[in-house]
C-alpha cells in the first residue's frame, strides 16, 4: 500500500514540475523575445493590452489536466486489483 501511494504521488509531482517548470520557462522566454502576443481579454469584447506566454498557460493546464487522469486511473487499477485479490463483498454479489 506504501508503495503504491509513493508512486502514485511521484507521478503527481512529475506532473506539477513539468506543468509549472515548463510553463515557467515558456512564459520567460516568449516575454524575453516578445514572442506571440495576445490580448489580455478581460471581458466578451474588452481587452486590457498584450500579454505574453499564453500558450504556456494552455500547455500547462492541459498537462495537469493529463497528469490528474493518470493519477485517477492509476488508482482505479490499484483498488480495482486489491478488490479481485481480496474477493469483496461486490465480487462475491456478482458471482450469485
Amino acid at each position: 500500500m506504501r508503495k503504491a501511494v509513493r508512486n502514485l504521488l511521484l507521478v503527481s509531482l512529475f506532473f506539477f514540475v513539468l506543468a509549472f517548470g515548463g510553463c515557467w520557462v515558456g512564459v520567460s522566454y516568449d516575454e524575453r523575445n516578445k514572442l506571440y502576443p495576445e490580448p489580455n481579454w478581460i471581458g466578451y469584447d474588452v481587452s486590457i493590452g498584450k500579454v505574453y506566454g499564453k500558450r504556456w498557460e494552455r500547455i500547462g493546464n492541459t498537462l495537469l489536466s493529463v497528469g490528474l487522469v493518470i493519477g485517477s486511473i492509476a488508482i482505479v487499477i490499484y483498488y480495482r486489483e486489491k478488490q479481485i485479490e481480496d474477493k469483496s463483498i461486490i465480487d462475491l454479489v456478482r458471482e450469485e
